[in-house]
């Protein structure tokens, strides 16, 4: 639980998820500002979850599908895809 001590705003499971993705070598995925910050000063390859949509091979039906659940105006404004998605 070292990282809590560097950043309280942590929770414990983002804790362990960081401490799992550095140990591992795993890119770790997150919405969490505090926790991008800790991970990208440890190190860890971290993404936000939009990364993880543009990862995807463009599918009209994925798409499609995603355009349904994601409420309008949601991710506008971010960097990382907000384009690609809306």
């Amino acid at each position: 639980m070292r990282h809590r001590q560097v950043e309280r705003r942590l929770t414990v499971p983002d804790s362990f998820a960081l401490a799992l993705a550095k140990r591992s070598g795993w890119t770790l995925l997150t919405g969490d500002g505090p926790l991008r910050e800790l991970a990208k000063a440890e190190g860890v390859d971290c993404h936000g979850v939009l990364w993880l949509f543009d990862e995807f091979e463009p599918n009209e039906k994925f798409i499609g599908a995603l355009r349904r659940t994601v409420p309008p105006g949601c991710g506008r404004g971010r960097t990382e895809g907000a384009q690609n998605v809306m």
